[in-house]
Formats: C-alpha cells, sequence, structure tokens
C-alpha cells in the first residue's frame, strides 16, 4: 500500500516553522532528561516504552497520516538535531527519498554526512526513521 506524500509550500512551511520552534534555547533536550526518559526501555518491547521527552508541540501530522518530530538534544558527542518520522501505514518505513526531501525542508542537510539513522517501533506496528545530526560538540555534564 502506498501513502503519498506531498511536499507543498503548506509541508515547507509547517517544516520550517518546526524547525524554529525546536531551535529555541527553552526547547533544547538536556542529557538528564534523555537518560532519564530511557530508564526501563526495553527496545524488544515497544508496548513498554517510557513517555517521550519531546514536546507534544514539536510533532505534526501530515495530510495522510505522516508524522514528523524535531528535537535539538544533548548526545554523547554533543548539541545534535533529531529528526523523527513514521509512515501512517503500520509495519513501513518512509522512502529514504522522502526523508531526504523532510531534511532538506528542515535546512539540515548540510550535516547529513555525520548523522545516525535508527530504525524505531511502535506499538500498533508503526516504525518511525530517526535521523540525528551533529550542531555542537559538548561533553554531557
Amino acid at each position: 500500500m502506498t501513502i503519498p506524500f506531498l511536499m507543498v509550500d503548506d509541508t515547507k512551511q509547517r517544516l520550517v516553522a518546526l524547525r524554529k520552534l525546536a531551535e529555541h534555547p527553552a526547547r533544547r533536550i538536556s542529557w538528564e532528561t534523555l537518560v532519564a526518559a530511557s530508564k526501563g526501555f526495553d527496545p524488544a518491547d515497544p508496548a513498554k516504552r517510557p513517555p517521550s521527552p519531546t514536546p507534544l508541540d514539536q510533532t505534526i501530522e501530515l495530510p495522510f497520516g505522516w508524522k514528523i518530530s524535531l528535537t535539538i538534544e544533548q548526545q554523547r558527542v554533543g548539541w545534535c538535531w533529531h529528526m523523527s518520522m513514521s509512515s501512517p501505514v503500520a509495519g513501513r518505513t518512509p522512502n529514504p527519498q522522502v526523508v531526504d526531501w523532510v531534511l532538506t525542508a528542515l535546512d539540515v542537510s548540510q550535516t547529513r554526512e555525520m548523522c545516525e539513522v535508527y530504525l524505531e517501533h511502535y506499538p500498533q506496528g508503526r516504525v518511525a526513521v530517526n535521523v540525528i545530526g551533529l550542531l555542537e560538540v559538548v561533553a554531557p555534564n
């Protein structure tokens, strides 16, 4: 089953607004918050996943059910942007070309060669592609 993804002006504007929101200094997610949020997490059992530290307003839903989140968070290497995108179809991941379109619209493409990419499984079979790119090298506290 193919679900369309439309990169129209409204989609681009919403992605730019999402980035601006995530970049606000008060919105940054600290290393301590990430560690606390991952306690007790078992990747083999998505039903037992703890609540996400991502603020609800930093996730947008696009036409046809696509979901995209963007945060700025402190990882082990420093401050990173973290984009998560899920397909509306259970068990399916977004097409790599669509992920590339989203990264370009978010204007994070300049750091793509230094990214980590992984899949994340959610209850009800939803799968997200996660892309993390380095913004600034800073050791966690």
